[in-house]
């Protein structure tokens, strides 16, 4: 199998532009012959999206241009970071790693110690 990297340098809050590179970034992947792509931490929202995370709607654009860029990329799987609801009892949101694998299911894993599950949605 061949793996790509998608080195992109994604904006905090620019959901359309980001996605819009990983998109072109995963089809240009695949054209070479790659079945998987590796996206850099949160290069879904942004690095370092701070107190944003907070921000209910915020949480909600990261599931949204996740499953969009699923969509856009069939026959190439992709791993890229994003923000997710909150899942501890501190109320507030993890960040994560989305699997999105060509039958747009999704796949949550999350990158914060103590949060070990997998999150199937």
């Amino acid at each position: 199998m061949k793996i790509a990297l998608g080195q992109i340098n994604p904006t905090v809050g620019d959901f359309s532009g980001n996605r819009n590179k990983i998109v072109e970034f995963s089809r240009r992947a695949q054209a070479s012959g790659a079945g998987l792509i590796l996206f850099p931490e949160l290069s879904v929202c942004g690095y370092p999206p701070r107190d944003l995370v907070e921000r209910p709607s915020f949480v909600a654009r990261n599931r949204e241009t996740v499953e969009q860029i699923a969509a856009e990329t069939r026959g190439i799987a992709i791993i890229c970071g994003l923000v997710t609801p909150a899942e501890s009892e501190t109320g507030k949101s993890v960040m994560n790693s989305a699997f999105c694998e060509t039958s747009l299911r999704l796949r949550y894993f999350t990158l914060v110690p103590g949060f070990g599950r997998d999150m199937r949605l």
